[in-house]
């Protein structure tokens, strides 16, 4: 089933990100400088969350746990937390957590990282303090204009749009483990990662491709390219439902992978998808949410 929410009641302009959490679904839109929250059940709209009052200013990606949701806001260098449950406004986060045009978060074990594409660096944030713990940055980390963040079991994962790689963090300390690079892993522009049970998934924008990686180890699995699988301008990933789904921004569709052999599921593209643009992708609920910016709409899928 297919079910496309648009028009006046949602409030959309330019959504960037979507993000399911505690029964909510959250909807950032970077022209309307507001969130979005959906009820995860049904898609109906529930609350807008104002620039006025929480202080969005271009608000993109998002990512949320330990009750939470934070959104970045790359205009103000800025990410702000809410609770996830009630919507409601908790801190906000800027300088002194040495923030840079946010264009990525993700949290695990009572952090937030951050992945400033303007400083080339990644801050880590204590949780419950709102605090920075330290900022990693310099030439042994390899950041290029990081572009996403991921976590895995003791691991997190940094892709560097600029630098065509992917920097592996030891999560416990912060310390830079290996960074992959090199044309066997089809790095190209890296634009989203997606981590499920022992797999790291690279999409590659420019590269019309993905890249299948061992999240323990960092070993090359496969890397899936066109004609097959079609991709075109790859620039969100989401890992649910049984597979792994991948937006394709140029050519305005969707497309699902097996999560263990990396075979082609399906292709979906069309009207009745309501796809245009493509750029924020999320799971849940064994439901895939698709936000596309250049409708201002979000496509529901049920597979």
């Amino acid at each position: 089933a297919v079910t496309v929410l648009a028009g006046a009641a949602y409030r959309l302009r330019r959504p960037a990100a979507v993000q399911v959490a505690a029964g909510h679904v959250w909807v950032s839109s970077a022209r309307g400088n507001s969130v979005t929250e959906l009820d995860a059940a049904t898609g109906a709209r529930t609350a807008m969350l104002p620039a006025g009052r929480y202080g969005f200013s271009g608000p993109g990606a998002m990512t949320a746990g330990d009750g939470h949701l934070w959104i970045a806001n790359p205009r103000s260098d800025a990410v702000i937390q809410v609770n996830s449950r009630t919507g409601a406004w908790q801190r906000r986060l800027s300088s002194a957590d040495r923030l840079n045009r946010p264009a990525a978060l993700t949290a695990a074990a009572g952090r937030l990282w951050v992945a400033n594409s303007g400083g080339n660096s990644v801050s880590e944030i204590n949780i419950a303090s709102g605090r920075l713990v330290r900022l990693l940055r310099g030439r042994r980390f390899h950041f290029a204009r990081p572009s996403a963040i991921a976590a895995g079991p003791g691991r997190i994962w940094v892709a560097s749009a600029a630098g065509n790689s992917v920097t592996e963090l030891d999560a416990a300390t912060g310390q830079p483990l290996a960074t992959l690079s090199g044309r066997w892993y089809g790095f190209a522009r890296p634009a989203a990662l997606a981590v499920s049970a022992r797999r790291l998934w690279v999409a590659n924008y420019a590269g019309r491709s993905v890249t299948e990686l061992d999240a323990a180890t960092g070993a090359l699995i496969r890397v899936l390219r066109e004609p097959r699988y079609r991709f075109a301008g790859p620039g969100a990933l989401a890992a649910g439902a049984g597979g792994l789904w991948v937006a394709s921004l140029r050519n305005s569709s969707v497309t699902e992978v097996s999560l263990v052999t990396g075979a082609l599921i399906r292709r979906l593209a069309g009207r009745r998808y309501g796809f245009a643009g493509p750029d924020g992708l999320a799971a849940g609920d064994g439901r895939i949410w698709v936000a596309n910016r250049a409708a201002g709409s979000v496509t529901v899928l049920r597979p």
